[in-house]
């Protein structure tokens, strides 16, 4: 395409509509960043309870989920496959007594712009069985949420890339959520 003055004007104007419409909603009602920084910790806090509660993790999760795991592993979609692939069979085992997992969530970096929010950072564990000697582990996460109106849900699930503990030494998090 040669670029003339006409079509140069029809380059700039379509770039603008493109950018206007990405550009947050100014007329959108905005949020209160202290409620929605509690509400997406809480997400959080449902795995580091004493026992899982499946119902209410099933909740915090999006119908269209997508979980992203270790390398050479496939993308999980959709809320029933990775409620059946992670949830429940880890809920079992804690819900069982045979583990009992201490965990922190070491956030990073945490963006929230309008109905999307996104944490990275650390998840550590330490994890025990009868009354053997804990395991601690580190893995790196990235979790994408949504507000849909009713509370925040995750929408992408990436948090299977091991970590050496070394990661935590001297880290300076945005939050820590235990």
């Amino acid at each position: 395409m040669t670029l003339t003055r006409r079509n140069s004007h029809l380059l700039v104007l379509s770039l603008a509509l493109l950018l206007g419409a990405c550009a947050p909603d100014a007329g959108a009602p905005s949020r209160d960043r202290s409620a929605d920084d509690a509400e997406i910790d809480e997400i959080y806090r449902a795995f580091m309870a004493d026992s899982i509660d499946l119902e209410l993790i099933e909740g915090l999760y999006r119908e269209d989920i997508i979980h992203v795991g270790q390398p050479g592993t496939d993308l999980i979609a959709g809320k029933a496959r990775f409620m059946e692939t992670n949830i429940v069979p880890l809920a079992d085992v804690v819900n069982s007594g045979q583990l009992y997992i201490d965990g922190r969530a070491y956030i990073v970096r945490r963006e929230i712009h309008g109905d999307m929010a996104n944490d990275v950072g650390y998840l550590f564990a330490s994890i025990s069985e009868g009354d053997s000697e804990p395991v601690e582990v580190v893995q790196k996460f990235s979790w994408v949420f949504i507000h849909d109106g009713t509370g925040w849900r995750v929408i992408t699930d990436f948090d299977g890339m091991p970590a050496e503990l070394s990661v935590l030494d001297g880290l300076t998090p945005q939050r820590i959520v235990e």
